[in-house]
């Protein structure tokens, strides 16, 4: 369940921000491109940082400050004004790459790890 609404929370969020930033406030696709680019931090911390913060702090607490980052950058645009630069958007996008990026994974090894080890999709090498 917590996958799942936080994949829905990304999804909105990410949604609203083309929105806002295209038809608001006049962006082109280039540039709301680039500046949401910087969400894609989870795509290099994923598999780079997470499984070591797993592995030293253990997979709840890393799921807990993975969700807790993305609900401070969600509040984070709560007062989003026609004014905001990207300067002040920088750090409420970098706060939901970083905070999906350690939360997704380990939620996803949480829900699979009670599940054997053969039915999980893969086979381990022989």
């Amino acid at each position: 369940m917590g996958a799942f609404l936080l994949v829905g929370g990304f999804m909105g969020f990410q949604f609203l921000a083309v929105l806002y930033l295209q038809e608001l406030r006049g962006w082109s696709e280039i540039e709301t491109g680039l500046a949401l680019a910087v969400i894609g931090i989870d795509a290099i911390l994923a598999p780079t940082l997470t499984p070591r913060l797993v592995a030293r702090f253990g997979i709840h607490r890393v799921i807990a400050v993975g969700l807790v980052l993305v609900a401070l950058a969600f509040a984070w645009f709560l007062p989003l004004g026609m004014t905001w630069s990207f300067l002040t958007l920088l750090p409420g996008l970098l706060a939901i790459g970083l905070g999906f990026g350690l939360a997704y994974g380990p939620l996803t090894i949480a829900a699979t790890d009670d599940v054997e080890r053969t039915s999980r999709g893969w086979r381990a090498a022989s």
